[in-house]
């Protein structure tokens, strides 16, 4: 289900998550995959402080995994900042 909704309507798919989150529903994977779609979104920071918000309702089962996802949030974030220090420098 979550995917079908993804692929057509990421916002929809990501307040999906949200209510999920808050819910106390499969909060590991509701919020594992909100971070992605947010990622896919261009919205890594957000993505970046749901995770380090919520993560201390996921099971420690579920640490390391966020830990991959904040790892690859915070590569896109940087990644970001500096393209626009350079965009800003160069002109």
């Amino acid at each position: 289900m979550y995917i079908q909704l993804v692929e057509k309507d990421p916002e929809a798919a990501i307040a999906l998550f949200w209510k999920a989150i808050n819910a106390g529903d499969r909060v590991d994977s509701a919020l594992k995959d909100m971070a992605v779609v947010m990622k896919q979104q261009d919205r890594a920071e957000e993505a970046i402080e749901a995770v380090k918000a919520f993560r201390d309702r996921c099971s420690k089962q579920a640490q390391e995994s966020l830990d991959n996802v904040l790892i690859d949030l915070y590569k896109v974030h940087i990644w970001h900042e500096n393209l626009i220090t350079i965009v800003i420098l160069l002109f």
